[in-house]
């Protein structure tokens, strides 16, 4: 900031500060309203991103109006790359979201109020991880597909079966991700859940998210898992690795 700027900005600090303390007049108030929308125009681009998205919020603009975001994924991409690269970003803040969870919230066994959430989500973003992967896996020759084909490709005949979009994916495709294979499982307790054998040999037990969504429809409980935080949270991990890598796959040029 030059000069100006700082005194500008010094300005308009001292009236947030006044008023924040509770020192409150008409004018002050009437001042800070006026000086807010100067600062916006002026100073918004040399504003700390704490401070720029505080005063946007106050003035109601939009969040791409505060970072002054440019459309992304670019309309320029095959539509195959710009809902692959929206699909891998939502995965990837969905598994750091339970991660979270894991840590402060569901921190132990099995739990009447939160694990059938956690295993809901888990589902979810697990889908959203394969279809993403998919998606940005398609060659050039065949992502110009149209949004009915691209629809019909992430749809498949059984909604949100894993083994069907694994399947897609293909054997090769999945060991570079981590992944040998997926298949579907019957539990004793006649849930459906797919099992991911990794590379490793580990197992990744994910309940089908039709299934969890819909399981009121049952009088049977699941099995109780006293260490089932502590599982998930390692499988979580596991499942926001595999993210990272579908995440370099998304093309740099604009």
């Amino acid at each position: 900031m030059n000069k100006e700027e700082e005194k500008f900005y010094d300005e308009w600090k001292e009236l947030e500060d006044k008023i924040r303390s509770g020192v409150i007049y008409s004018s002050d108030v009437q001042q800070l309203k006026k000086i807010q929308s100067r600062v916006w125009d002026e100073l918004r681009d040399q504003l700390p991103a704490g401070e720029r998205y505080n005063l946007g919020f106050d003035l109601k603009k939009s969040i791409k109006e505060i970072y002054n975001m440019k459309p992304y994924p670019p309309k320029n991409w095959p539509l195959a790359k710009q809902w692959g690269t929206k699909a891998i970003h939502r995965a990837r803040g969905g598994f750091d979201f339970l991660l979270q969870c894991l840590e402060r919230i569901h921190r132990g066994g099995t739990d009447v109020a939160y694990s059938r959430s956690i295993y809901l989500l888990l589902s979810f973003h697990c889908e959203l991880l394969l279809k993403a992967y998919l998606l940005l896996l398609l060659k050039d020759e065949h992502d110009r597909k149209t949004e009915v084909e691209l629809n019909d490709l992430l749809k498949g005949k059984k909604g949100h079966d894993l083994k069907e979009i694994s399947d897609k994916i293909g054997k090769d495709d999945l060991v570079k991700l981590g992944i040998d294979k997926v298949y579907c499982h019957e539990t004793k307790n006649d849930s459906k859940r797919y099992v991911i054998t990794l590379t490793n040999k580990k197992k990744i037990k994910i309940d089908d998210l039709v299934t969890v969504r819909y399981d009121f429809v049952s009088e049977k409980l699941r099995g109780v898992d006293p260490e089932e935080s502590k599982r998930m949270k390692c499988e979580v991990k596991i499942f926001l690795e595999m993210s990272d890598k579908v995440m370099k796959m998304i093309p740099n040029s604009v």
